[in-house]
C-alpha cells in the first residue's frame, strides 16, 4: 500500500513538474518582449525572482537589446533550475548563433524541434543560420513550416520573420540562378516582403528586407536603387546596431563608384560585427 501511494505521488510530481515545464505562454512572452524596455524586464524580474516566465522576458528583451553576454547569464540560470526548458535551450542557440558559433547552435535547435514541433523560434533561428550557410531551399522549408504553424500559434516578430526568410532566401535563388530560377523566383520575392510588412512596418528587420529588395533588383523586377537606399537608411535610423544594414549600404555604395561612403558604411558593420557573413563578404568583395 505504502509502495502504491509513493508511486502514485511520484507520478503525481512528475506530471506537476512537466505541466509547469509545459504551461509557459512563450509565444504571449515573446509578444510582450518587443513591447517591453530593459528596465521594465529587470524590474518585473526582480518582482517575480523564481518565476521563469520573468526570466525568460529578461533574456529575450536583453538579446533585443544587444546585450548577449548578459541574455546568456539568463538563459543559464533557466537551465540551471530546469534543464529540460525549451524556452531556455532555444536562448542559448541564439546567443549562439549571434556568435556565430553555428554548429553548437544547429544542434540545439534541431534537439529542440524534435522536442516540441511547434516551437516557432527554434524554426526561425534555425532558418536565418542555414541562409547564412547558403542552403536557401532548406531555409525557406523551415521559414514555411513556421507560416503553416498559422498566426494564432506564432509571436509576430517571428511570423513576419518567416516572411522575410522566404523572401530573401528567394531573392538569393533567383540572383545566383539562371534565367528560369530568376523568372520562377523573382517574381514571388516581393509578395512575401509586402506580408512581412503588413506585419510588421516599423521593424528594421522588413525594412532592410524592403531596401535589399530594391537596391539590388533589376529595373524590370520592380527594382528602384533610391528607394532601396531609403529603406535602408530608415532601417540604422531605427536600428542603430544592425550590421547587416550597415554593409548592404557600403556593398550599394561600392556598385556606384562612391568608395567614401562604402568605406564608412563597411567600416561600421565591421565594428558592430565582424563576423557578419554579409559584412565579410563585401569586405572581401572590396579589399
Amino acid at each position: 500500500m505504502t509502495k502504491r501511494i509513493l508511486s502514485v505521488v511520484s507520478a503525481a510530481v512528475f506530471m506537476f513538474l512537466c505541466g509547469s515545464a509545459a504551461a509557459m505562454d512563450w509565444k504571449d512572452i515573446h509578444e510582450k518582449a518587443d513591447k517591453t524596455s530593459l528596465p521594465e524586464a529587470v524590474a518585473y524580474q526582480q518582482k517575480n525572482p523564481q518565476s521563469p516566465e520573468a526570466l525568460y522576458l529578461l533574456g529575450i528583451v536583453l538579446l533585443n537589446d544587444y546585450k548577449v553576454d548578459e541574455a546568456e547569464s539568463v538563459f543559464k540560470r533557466m537551465l540551471q533550475a530546469d534543464p529540460r526548458s525549451i524556452e531556455a535551450g532555444w536562448g542559448q542557440a541564439e546567443v549562439l548563433r549571434r556568435r556565430h558559433e553555428v554548429d553548437k547552435a544547429e544542434k540545439i535547435l534541431e534537439e529542440i524541434i524534435q522536442k516540441d514541433p511547434e516551437f516557432s523560434p527554434a524554426y526561425i533561428t534555425l532558418a536565418y543560420m542555414i541562409f547564412d550557410k547558403r542552403e536557401y531551399g532548406r531555409s525557406i522549408s523551415l521559414a514555411s513550416k513556421v507560416i503553416r504553424q498559422g498566426r494564432e500559434k506564432v509571436d509576430l516578430t517571428n511570423y513576419a520573420r518567416a516572411y522575410l526568410t522566404i523572401g530573401g532566401a528567394k531573392a538569393m535563388l533567383a540572383d545566383e540562378g539562371g534565367i528560369f530560377s530568376k523568372l520562377f523566383q523573382g517574381t514571388q520575392i516581393l509578395g512575401y516582403l509586402k506580408k512581412a510588412q503588413e506585419l510588421e512596418p516599423h521593424s528594421a528587420g522588413v525594412l532592410f528586407g524592403l531596401g535589399s529588395f530594391y537596391a539590388l533588383a533589376p529595373g524590370i523586377a520592380g527594382g528602384d536603387a533610391e528607394k532601396g537606399l531609403a529603406f535602408l537608411k530608415e532601417t540604422i535610423e531605427v536600428d542603430p546596431r544592425f550590421a547587416d544594414a550597415y554593409a548592404r549600404l557600403a556593398q550599394i555604395y561600392f556598385r556606384r563608384n562612391e568608395e567614401g561612403l562604402a568605406k564608412k558604411y563597411l567600416a561600421e558593420a565591421q565594428r558592430l560585427d565582424p563576423l557578419n557573413p554579409l559584412t565579410q563578404r563585401v569586405a572581401r568583395e572590396h579589399k
